[in-house]
C-alpha cells in the first residue's frame, strides 16, 4: 500500500478518535477516567507519528506533532500530582526536548539545523515559566532580565548572521 495512503488514513482516524473522546467527555461519560483517557489518547497519536518517521526516515516532520503529543500525554496525569504552573513549564520544556531532538537529528541530507532556535526558546520559557511561577518575590528582578538577555541574544544572533552574508 502506498506510504502516503497509510499516513492520510492514520491521520483520519486520529482525528474521529479525538472528536469521539470529545463528545464523550462533553457528555461527562469520562469524568474520573479523563485524565487517564486523554493520557493515552495523546499517547497513541504521538506513537503513530513516531512510527512514520521510524517507518520513513524521509518523515522527519512527524517527530514535530508525535513529540509534541507524547509530551501532552504527559500534561493530564502530571496535572494530578503536580501545580499547575509546574506542568505548564515542563510542557514548555517539553516541547523544547522534541525540537532539540529534532536538532540532534540533523545530516547533510536533512539540514534541521534551524531547530535548535524553537529548542532553546521553548527550554528557555519553560524555565522562564517555573522561574516566575515559583519564585514571585524574585521575579521582580528575574523576568525583566530574562527578557532583557533574550533581546540582547537575538540582537546578537542577527548581527552575527549579518557579518556571515
Amino acid at each position: 500500500m502506498n506510504k502516503s495512503v497509510v499516513i492520510t488514513v492514520a491521520v483520519a482516524l486520529l482525528l474521529i478518535g479525538s472528536g469521539f473522546l470529545f463528545l464523550f467527555d462533553n457528555m461527562g461519560l469520562l469524568d474520573a477516567w479523563s485524565p487517564w483517557v486523554w493520557t493515552a489518547a495523546f499517547a497513541v497519536a504521538g506513537l503513530v507519528f513516531i512510527g512514520m518517521f521510524v517507518v520513513d526516515r524521509q518523515q522527519w516532520w512527524a517527530i514535530i506533532p508525535g513529540g509534541s503529543l507524547l509530551v501532552m500525554a504527559a500534561i493530564p496525569v502530571l496535572d494530578l500530582y503536580l501545580p499547575g504552573d509546574v506542568t505548564g513549564a515542563l510542557f514548555f520544556a517539553g516541547i523544547g526536548v522534541v525540537f532539540l531532538a529534532l536538532y540532534l537529528l540533523r545530516s547533510p541530507a536533512r539540514p534541521l539545523g534551524w531547530a535548535i532556535w524553537p529548542a532553546l526558546g521553548c527550554l528557555g520559557f519553560g524555565l522562564f515559566v517555573l522561574v516566575v511561577s515559583n519564585l514571585e518575590q524574585w521575579a521582580v528582578f528575574i523576568a525583566p532580565a530574562v527578557l532583557i538577555a533574550l533581546g540582547l541574544f537575538v540582537i546578537w544572533g542577527a548581527i552575527r548572521a549579518g557579518r556571515r552574508r
